[in-house]
């Protein structure tokens, strides 16, 4: 049984809540990016991480922290998630920092499929997570602000 890890994205995993339905069904299932591992009795997942997060310039460095967390647990083989593959810029380097320093881990871009062909999944991706990524979203700060707002029209007509 193959051993193996999944990077995940951190913005889609910890900013959109992404559960990872797709890329656990694919490898419970041994469909899409897992299918290579039915012959050799399945793939075991040992564990699944987040990326160091984007933008930075040091994550191709911070990624290896959880690649060794993986690497460590036996995993043979790093699963780079299927958003992972569409969207990050830093792809190719996490790749090329993983090869450099875990020779023996291959590096499997993808984890699932989706509607239509591979092209149509990935224009999906790029336009669907993309979307929904650069949606404004509030924080704390604007809830404090609108909260004075509220503070200030209640003390105005107080007056």
């Amino acid at each position: 049984m193959k051993k193996i890890g999944i990077l995940t994205c951190a913005n889609t995993t910890n900013d959109l809540g992404c559960s990872m339905y797709f890329c656990l069904q694919a490898a419970r299932d041994g469909t899409d990016s897992f299918a290579q591992y039915k012959g050799n009795s399945g793939a075991e997942i040992i564990g699944v991480m987040s990326c160091a997060g984007c933008p930075t310039a040091v994550s191709p460095e911070r990624v290896l922290d959880r690649v060794r967390a993986l690497a460590d647990l036996g995993a043979e083989v790093i699963h780079f998630s299927t958003c992972v593959a569409a969207l990050c810029p830093f792809k190719d380097q996490y790749e090329a920092v993983i090869r450099e320093h875990y020779p023996k881990v291959k590096v499997v871009f993808g984890t699932h499929g989706g509607p239509g062909t591979p092209a149509e999944t990935l224009k999906l991706m790029q336009t669907g997570v993309k979307g929904l990524l650069e949606q404004p979203r509030k924080g704390m700060v604007d809830l404090i602000n609108e909260v004075k707002m509220m503070m200030n029209d209640e003390g105005k007509t107080k007056h």
